[in-house]
């Protein structure tokens, strides 16, 4: 009893409390407090280990792209040279398909043009060989492609050169002069014929006005 009066003096001197029910309740009050602390810690503690983890698999994830990226890397520098050249192949025919398609749609939006062209001059005094031809381009259209457009600018240059041939008579040029300036589609190298189509094709155009 001397034990417990001595150490109840000493929680009332060291809280200022006298009555032993208050200290009760107040020892109790502080313990919930703690046990609610720890409860908190033990929460948080779970959601660092959780964190742990998902960084630990983040890293994993991480390093397992890393390898994957340099695998890829690898088979991409070691493609075998047949591997390479079909693909460099199918780049070069792909563009060439590409300006195929290009100068077809260039050829479809010009063919009207052409056809207005073709008819008045196939009606005027410059077309002496086929008087029936206007009649021919009406009937038959002129739809360009890869297997007329020769046919067609092959007419187109006779008339310019009529044309031409005409106007320099009319200013006395001598048949040197007037032959300079005459096209003559069949003189030019292989690879200049789409550039003479689109020169011929600017004369249209120019006529057309």
């Amino acid at each position: 009893m001397k034990v417990i009066d001595e150490a109840f003096t000493t929680i009332k001197e060291a809280t200022g409390l006298t009555d032993i029910q208050e200290i009760q309740n107040t020892f109790i009050k502080g313990e919930e407090q703690n046990y609610n602390l720890l409860t908190y810690v033990d929460v948080l503690n779970q959601e660092i280990d959780n964190l742990m983890d998902i960084n630990q698999q983040l890293r994993a994830k991480n390093e397992q792209l890393k390898k994957d990226n340099q695998e890829k890397q690898r088979i991409l520098n070691e493609t075998p040279e047949d591997e390479k050249r079909r693909i460099k192949i199918q780049e070069y025919v792909d563009k060439k398909k590409k300006e195929v398609t290009d100068f077809q749609k260039m050829l479809d939006e010009i063919s009207p043009l052409v056809r207005d062209v073709l008819i008045k001059l196939a009606g005027s005094k410059f077309n002496r060989n086929n008087p029936h031809r206007v009649q021919e381009y009406i009937n038959s259209g002129v739809n360009l492609n890869d297997s007329n457009l020769a046919e067609y600018l092959s007419e187109l240059e006779e008339y310019t050169n009529s044309i031409l041939i005409y106007k320099g008579k009319a200013n006395k040029q001598t048949n040197a002069e007037i032959y300079a300036k005459t096209l003559l589609l069949e003189e030019l190298p292989p690879k200049e014929f789409k550039k003479k189509a689109y020169v011929l094709i600017e004369l249209c155009r120019i006529i057309a006005c």
